[in-house]
């Protein structure tokens, strides 16, 4: 008796198949060190079904379970780079959030297999406010032959997703800075990409001398050009504008009003003048520094760090700028 074999085409194969289970995405990240002092708050918008179909070539694929799904590999991939993970429907008025507004996953048809990738938005933001958006499409890295592969196919495609989402967060210092970084510092370091700044020779008392006052100084721009977040005029440029004929006689050569330092910030081209003093007042030593906004002539920010002994100054000049930009250094 003749044996009668049969070639059964993939995409009959493939027909009917769902992914119907809950998933339980293990996304491989090279995890960075970064470790934010704070819950990450994740919103999957509404628009994400649970239950849906993935057209195809060959044939749909359905799926199901998906927000659950979705939900485990997002707090896997992020909680330990965070103090926990959040999820909630709406965009919290406090606190960092990571909302995902779209994961619309495609399908990818080869001749014998299909792949399923991921269009993906995201937008970081916090306390109420949207700071960063992300559209991607993040390429599967799995694909699948038999209906049997069906759960592999949703798992691997998800990962991928998640592990791409990392990358762009975590590798990117604009995007890592909303989460690192409080509103004004944020809008100050990272709005329109690495600012201009220029740090004026800070004023003293008779305490100080003037070589310890310019060690002060140097110390706190060395700060700011470790943060990778300015450009930072340097002092010879500084004191080069303000030797010029014209400068001189519109400024003086002190410099130490606000409109002298909003002219010379405008004069250098510069986003942010930091001015400040160093005091000596009876046993203890201050360290004052405000951040002036050159374009609305307003003080942005301000910090004052007192020490008890004068050998203690350089770290207290290192720590405002710490707390300037929110970041150790």
């Amino acid at each position: 008796m003749k044996k009668i074999c049969f070639f059964i085409p993939f995409f009959l194969l493939m027909a009917g198949c769902a992914a119907s289970s809950f998933v339980k995405a293990d996304p491989d990240v090279d995890r960075s060190d970064v470790r934010i002092n704070a819950p990450l708050i994740i919103i999957i918008d509404k628009q994400i079904r649970d239950s849906f179909m993935v057209p195809g070539a060959a044939k749909n694929l359905s799926i199901s379970n998906y927000r659950k799904s979705l939900q485990h590999a997002l707090k896997v991939t992020f909680e330990p780079n965070f103090q926990g993970i959040e999820f909630r429907d709406e965009i919290p008025g406090t606190g960092i959030y990571l909302q995902v507004r779209s994961a619309r996953p495609i399908q990818e048809q080869f001749p014998s297999s299909i792949s399923l990738n991921v269009q993906y938005r995201i937008a970081l933001g916090s306390d109420g406010e949207e700071r960063v958006k992300i559209e991607k499409l993040s390429k599967g890295n799995f694909q699948a032959a038999t209906v049997f592969q069906m759960q592999q196919l949703l798992k691997k495609s998800m990962e991928s997703m998640c592990e791409d989402m990392y990358l762009e967060i975590f590798t990117k210092k604009e995007n890592l800075a909303v989460f690192t970084l409080k509103g004004k510092q944020y809008e100050m370091a990272t709005k329109h990409g690495k600012q201009r700044i220029a740090v004026m020779n800070f004023r003293i008392n008779s305490g100080i001398t003037k070589e310890e006052a310019q060690y002060i100084t140097d110390t706190i721009r060395t700060g700011l050009i470790k943060t990778d977040m300015f450009d930072v005029i340097t002092n010879d440029k500084i004191d080069e504008m303000l030797k010029m004929e014209g400068m001189r006689q519109a400024l003086g050569t002190e410099c130490e009003s606000k409109d002298c330092q909003i002219n010379l910030g405008r004069a250098l081209e510069c986003k942010y003048v930091v001015v400040g003093s160093i005091q000596h007042v009876f046993k203890e030593y201050s360290i004052s520094v405000k951040i002036l906004n050159v374009s609305d002539q307003r003080y942005l920010h301000a910090e004052e760090i007192t020490v008890g002994e004068k050998n203690k100054l350089p770290d207290a000049a290192r720590k405002v700028v710490e707390l300037i930009v929110g970041k150790r250094i």
